[in-house]
């Protein structure tokens, strides 16, 4: 369950001009037109929200949610609307907003790393800095159809973790990858041996002290 994170509204009207912008840092958006852009077009062929996946604005990675506006007075059941089409409500979100807000959060420095790429494309989207691009190194991972979730020899690092989740987005399949590599976390793997090794011999202990108690009784 993902926490809903949007930050920017837009409003284009019905020709596919913006023509409101509810943060400072879109303000350059206002007066373009996106007659011609999937998200507007889809939400007003479709009568639906819309998802487009990657769209590259410049420098810039993004992830455009769209839905459609209708003039109504009285309340009709979605989607059977009946009035004119009035255009779109738009939010744009940073495809490195997203990193900084979930990816950063279950990475630690210098023990893991992270490849988030497209399913469809093979396209590499985000990626630490020491790891290759996605094309450079596929033939050193598994099949890509199939989630990633094993240890394995990778990269120079030696036997390493991989864990993968897919995530949705549109029409596009994206797929989270995280690397641990085993050499990176040899500490945290000897503390929680031990402490279950002394769980253990602590609970030999109180066995062996229950049935000698019992065996006394009996006797």
């Amino acid at each position: 369950k993902v926490e809903g994170k949007i930050n920017s509204l837009l409003r284009v009207d019905k020709y596919g001009q913006i023509v409101e912008c509810s943060e400072e840092e879109y303000s350059d958006y206002l007066g373009l037109n996106i007659k011609n852009k999937n998200y507007f077009k889809t939400p007003k062929e479709t009568n639906e929200p819309f998802v487009a996946g990657m769209v590259r604005q410049g420098d810039h990675q993004q992830i455009i949610v769209s839905a459609p506006l209708f003039e109504t007075n009285a309340y009709t059941p979605y989607p059977n609307f009946l009035a004119e089409f009035e255009g779109i409500l738009m939010s744009i979100i940073e495809l490195d907003y997203l990193r900084n807000l979930y990816i950063h959060s279950i990475l630690e420095e210098k023990k893991n790393y992270f490849l988030l790429i497209n399913l469809d494309t093979f396209e590499t989207l985000l990626k630490s800095e020491e790891i290759n691009e996605f094309s450079e190194i596929i033939e050193k991972l598994p099949e890509s159809e199939k989630r990633l979730n094993m240890i394995t020899d990778f990269n120079g690092f030696g036997k390493t973790i991989m864990t993968s989740s897919d995530i949705v987005l549109g029409q596009e399949t994206w797929r989270l990858i995280i690397l641990t590599p085993l050499k990176n976390v040899g500490q945290e793997i000897t503390s929680v041996q031990k402490r279950h090794l002394f769980s253990l011999g602590f609970l030999i202990i109180v066995v062996a002290g229950v049935l000698f108690f019992l065996f006394s009784l009996y006797r």
